[in-house]
């Protein structure tokens, strides 16, 4: 608004004559020496020095305000900023000045009123905070705004508070400390394109309209009850009614079409996660691709890791029925244990590493393909039937090296980590229960499900690194190729965006997905991008299914939903589809309509209640 006033535009419009042809760097600090205004200087004259085509044509007008330091002026504690800062101001203009040049223009805030602080901002070409701590820097925000129409981009220090938020990722960070690395981020500012300009203005623009005050406190309250309800409410778990397997198998035995979703890991089987046997794991996966079949590493190409033999008994009933749809939800890796159970259970679709792969229904058990898998998962193959779908194909893995560069790192400085690299993620596991620490939890990494660990020192000081970690690689990875980090209990994973369980099952059930659509068994190549496509968004809703009518396909839509699952956001989107039948194993608050406990044996009983379901009634299909 005040920027639109009379005052402010004719300040504009005088800047612009008094400053025709020269590119303008603002700066706005108090003069503590926190606030980094000696290190900004001495990158300005860099700037000027290795960039001499600037000379004469790049003014740097630093404004100063009052400082507020409580020893500020005092005998004991004088303001040794200002004098460094005036005496670095007077040796760049005496070397750069002409009778028609001044490189640094020093005003205090008493000599701007607040119409000229506006023009100022928005005729700026550049804006530089250089902090070496600071919080919150308000000033960033002013810039922001002031830019619209010229969208020039923002230097910031990321010792800032304002670069914490990931939607101030888009400017330009700097280390104060580092004189060169800020002098050129000074010459990137001033040599950007429109285009880049632009879209990095969107972003942080986005983020100053967005991120309000009130939009804090409404974040932080929600977050707040949801944690309160999830993991402290007394009883959070037991006011969710235990699942009824009578108006559940009588549901399941009179509809047409049923789809069933279960988790793999944590709910059907109890994977090892101590070292030696994430240690077996890999061995296990390396063997598998050395061998045409996917089998195992062990000896004779005997698998190392397998699941309970009366999993895949119930799941060979259970896809054994027409009218069933069985997928099973995993954060393993195509190659080895999954490929062996599609192999087992053809009809059996499963979705790998959270989402990123997902494995059409096969044809029926007729005969046993060889070749691998895995090979056309991380090639994008068809959505023909049986076939391995890659939904991030359309996504840039080249991340994944500076991450394991990073993860290396911490792994060298926290006894008894393990990092598990997968076709599109990594797992960084900082902690795999040793040193006398008991772990009572068997659920997998990917959906940050678990109860208690018994503390241990050394646990502590793994979660530290792990914390730190994950820093390095947001801040590093995560904006450029659009990651996000799930943290786990005693894991964190790193995947892409938009890619979950919840999206995997999002396409599985969308009116024109995998399950009903007579295009999901062409072998053409772009069915893989086309399901990328239409269902990575995580808004994309799938209320429409449940009516039991027929798709464009002539297939019908399925009457009923089981899904069994820890993961909540994903037991949440079902919860809009009429009649779904979303049960938790978490053991915590939760928003599912039923609850059965976290024993294998529990869960492996509701799915053989439903084989007898089945068997007892007719056939509708």
């Amino acid at each position: 608004v005040y920027r639109q006033e009379p005052e402010v535009k004719e300040w504009i419009q005088l800047l612009a004559q008094r400053y025709a042809g020269m590119k303008i760097v603002v700066g706005r600090d108090k003069l503590d020496e926190i606030q980094g205004v000696r290190h900004k200087i001495k990158a300005f004259e860099y700037f000027l020095e290795h960039h001499p085509e600037f000379q004469g044509k790049a003014i740097l007008i630093q404004i100063a305000l009052p400082t507020q330091s409580l020893h500020a002026h005092t005998p004991s504690h004088p303001l040794l900023e200002a004098p460094d800062v005036t005496e670095a101001i007077a040796r760049i203009n005496a070397r750069f000045s002409t009778l028609t040049y001044q490189p640094v223009v020093f005003l205090h805030t008493q000599d701007l009123t607040f119409s000229q602080y506006l023009a100022l901002l928005s005729a700026a070409d550049a804006f530089i905070v250089t902090s070496l701590r600071e919080g919150m820097a308000l000033r960033t925000h002013e810039f922001v705004e002031c830019q619209e129409g010229r969208w020039r981009p923002l230097v910031l220090s990321e010792f800032a508070g304002s670069y914490s938020y990931s939607g101030f990722r888009s400017c330009i960070a700097i280390n104060p400390w580092d004189t060169r690395g800020t002098g050129e981020a000074i010459n990137q500012a001033l040599t950007m394109s429109d285009e880049e300009a632009r879209m990095r203005w969107e972003d942080l623009h986005n983020h100053v309209t967005t991120q309000t005050a009130q939009a804090f406190v409404s974040t932080f309250l929600h977050r707040t009850l949801r944690a309160n309800a999830e993991d402290q409410a007394p009883g959070a778990a037991a006011a969710v009614p235990r699942l009824d397997m009578g108006k559940v198998r009588s549901r399941y035995r009179y509809s047409r079409r049923r789809v069933v979703v279960v988790d793999l890991e944590g709910t059907l089987w109890r994977r090892d996660l101590s070292r030696e046997g994430l240690g077996r794991m890999e061995d296990d996966y390396r063997g598998a691709g050395a061998g045409e079949g996917g089998e195992g590493g062990g000896q004779g190409g005997k698998p190392l890791v397998e699941v309970p033999e009366e999993v895949l008994d119930v799941l060979e009933k259970l896809t054994g029925d027409l009218r069933n749809e069985v997928w099973l939800l995993s954060g393993l890796r195509v190659r080895g244990l999954l490929e062996r159970i599609g192999r087992r259970v053809p009809r059996l679709g499963i979705v790998a590493e959270n989402g990123c792969f997902i494995k059409m229904i096969g044809e029926g058990p007729g005969p046993r393909r060889g070749g691998s898998i895995a090979a056309a998962a991380a090639a994008g193959a068809g959505a023909g039937a049986g076939e391995w779908v890659n939904m991030v194909s359309n996504f840039n893995l080249s991340w994944k090296t500076a991450c394991l560069e990073i993860l290396h790192y911490f792994a060298e400085r926290t006894p008894g980590s393990f990092i598990e690299e997968r076709d599109a993620s990594i797992v960084f596991r900082f902690w795999t229960g040793g040193g006398g620490t008991m772990q009572v939890q068997g659920d997998d990494d990917s959906i940050g499900v678990g109860v208690g660990v018994v503390e241990d020192p050394g646990r502590t000081w793994a979660r530290r690194q792990a914390a730190e970690a994950q820093n390095h690689i947001f801040d590093s990875l995560g904006e450029q190729y659009g990651l996000r980090i799930i943290p786990g209990r005693n894991s964190f994973l790193v995947l892409p965006n938009n890619v979950s369980r919840s999206t995997a099952v999002g396409a599985i059930l969308h009116p024109n997905g995998p399950v009903r659509s007579s295009a999901a068994s062409s072998s053409s190549s772009s069915s893989s991008s086309l399901l990328t496509r239409a269902w990575m968004n995580p808004d994309v809703g799938v209320g429409s299914v449940g009516s039991g009518a027929s798709s464009s396909g002539g297939v019908i839509e399925p009457t009923f939903i089981l899904a069994i699952s820890g993961d909540e956001k994903l037991l949440r989107r079902l919860n809009e589809v009429e009649g779904a039948e979303t049960c938790s194993t978490s053991g915590r608050g939760t928003d599912a309509r039923w609850r059965v406990g976290r024993e294998t044996g529990e869960v492996l009983g509701v799915l053989w209640g439903l084989v007898g379901a089945g068997e007892g009634g007719s056939d509708c299909s």
